[in-house]
């Protein structure tokens, strides 16, 4: 009885810590997005010249754009906004290019939507200018994606589809 017992915690316990390794694993990603990703876009390095910072940060974007899957909308609201306000300040044009150049394989097309709408405007060094331009861009792709997202499922559900009524 005492060894099922010993058994039965060593295997409780050898679950536990590999469930735990395998959690920690996967917050890799979010830990990299929501402590690297606010540090280096924050304004102070936006300003900063040094193009070894530049290429560090460039490399850690990259990565972390790379390693997550899926991006909810308010970081991504918050990504574009400080994207946009990075990039009125920077003068590096190897993080533009990787940047850019990374977007488009974070699946996440409301991010590369309102980065690449607001690039032409992110040489602008206005900084009111492009918060407002920001702001505006992101709350117009998110009502967008809103009303498509909204066609889809009205257009696949059937339970909610509009020719399937009355129901039969």
């Amino acid at each position: 009885m005492n060894t099922e017992s010993l058994t039965q915690n060593s295997k409780w316990f050898n679950d536990s810590v590999r469930s735990a390794h395998n959690r920690h694993v996967k917050l890799i990603p979010h830990f990299i997005i929501y402590t690297l990703l606010p540090l280096s876009l924050s304004h102070s390095f936006s300003l900063s010249h040094s193009l070894s910072l530049s290429h560090s940060l460039s490399f850690s974007l990259t990565l972390s754009l790379f390693l997550s899957h899926s991006l909810s909308l308010t970081l991504s609201l918050f990504l574009s906004l400080s994207l946009s306000l990075s990039f009125s300040h920077s003068h590096s044009p190897f993080l533009f290019l990787s940047l850019s150049l990374s977007l488009p394989f974070s699946f996440s097309p409301f991010l590369f939507l309102s980065l690449s709408l607001s690039l032409p405007f992110s040489f602008c060094h206005s900084l009111y200018l492009s918060i407002y331009l920001s702001i505006y861009l992101s709350i117009y792709l998110y009502i967008y994606i809103v009303c498509v997202y909204a066609h889809v499922y009205m257009s696949v559900d059937p339970y909610l589809s509009v020719q399937n009524f009355p129901p039969q």
